[in-house]
């Protein structure tokens, strides 16, 4: 009986030793030792080292050291004849770009998806980058392209750039719904201007009130600009014209006033003079009104002369047959 409890006992403590040594090797595992170990310690991985960098408390981390300054571990995926494959890694020496490096090695894009099945980005080997699609359209043989495919018709993708409490942001979308005006729209969610930038320095700008400034940043109509413009055509809509110049009740000013206000003013009546329009600007509208009136009164006086000149010829003409006649007797 002795022999028997005595047999149980052991057996009791032989399997709680291998139960504490196979929870323990849970706990810590290493390889031999080598540059490249691989160590296992409290839910953390690490290759080349036994301390791995963890992310947090609570995170379980793989950790890969490179096994020289300047180059990190990598994650490397193969197939068996190395005919495919991809690798994510960092070095900042001359072997590879500096930063983080996602590439395949062969021609094959990179997808990032979401739910296993779902695209939600995709950079082709030509450096061109799809958003929500896989082929994304070039806009050139040479010109790497980012295309921005929207969830649904209608509606494209969309840039966006926010804040991080989204007090102030931008986007840049189209959209032929109702949600949007019909067009590229390119706006901001607070009251902020859009300004157009070369170098430091603004061209363009479009104030919230919706004023537009060229060469200012300070617009103070629908359209400022602070240079010259050069146009083939301008057209200036009005809501009237001269034409009551040619009413029959129209205060035509007699030539003799005309000549007394121009010498004294040194300018037309109604038309601002040369050191006004320096100060104030002129209004095309109103100012071209207003050398058309100019015109008109100025037809309507030659029409006057020319009226007067014909009496003239009429009555030196009957003053000739008057003479001749004297003559001939």
């Amino acid at each position: 009986m002795t022999s028997i409890t005595n047999l149980i006992k052991s057996s009791v403590f032989i399997l709680s030793l291998t139960t504490l040594c196979t929870t323990r090797a849970l706990a810590q595992f290493s390889t031999p030792n080598s540059n490249g170990a691989i160590h296992y310690n409290g839910g953390d991985v690490g290759i080349g080292t036994t301390s791995p960098s963890q992310l947090g408390t609570d995170i379980p981390t793989l950790d890969l050291r490179g096994q020289r300054p300047q180059r990190t571990g990598a994650l490397k995926g193969y197939s068996s004849d190395e005919s495919i494959g991809w690798t994510i890694m960092r070095a900042d020496d001359s072997s590879a770009p500096d930063g983080l490096n996602i590439s395949t090695k062969d021609a094959a894009p990179i997808n990032f998806r979401t739910g296993g099945t779902d695209l939600r980005f995709s950079i082709r080997e030509n450096g061109d980058i799809g958003v929500g699609t896989l082929t994304p359209s070039y806009t050139g043989t040479d010109i790497p392209t980012l295309d921005l495919r929207g969830q649904r018709p209608q509606r494209t993708g969309a840039l966006k750039g926010y804040s991080s409490d989204e007090s102030i942001g931008w986007s840049i979308m189209r959209a032929d719904d109702s949600s949007l005006p019909a067009g590229l729209v390119i706006s901001t969610i607070d009251a902020a201007p859009i300004n157009f930038r070369v170098g430091p320095d603004t061209k363009m700008k479009i104030d919230s009130n919706g004023y537009v400034g060229i060469g200012t940043i300070n617009p103070d109509s629908k359209l400022t600009v602070a240079g010259k413009v050069h146009a083939q055509e301008i057209k200036v809509t009005v809501n009237a014209g001269a034409d009551f110049v040619f009413e029959e009740n129209y205060d035509l000013t007699p030539l003799e006033e005309l000549d007394q206000y121009v010498k004294a003013n040194k300018h037309l009546p109604e038309i601002a003079s040369a050191k006004e329009m320096e100060s104030e600007g002129i209004l095309l509208a109103e100012t071209n009104i207003k050398l058309l009136q100019k015109i008109e009164e100025l037809t309507l006086h030659l029409i006057e002369q020319n009226k007067q000149l014909q009496e003239q010829k009429n009555e030196i003409s009957i003053m000739k047959e008057q003479v001749s006649s004297l003559m001939s007797k």
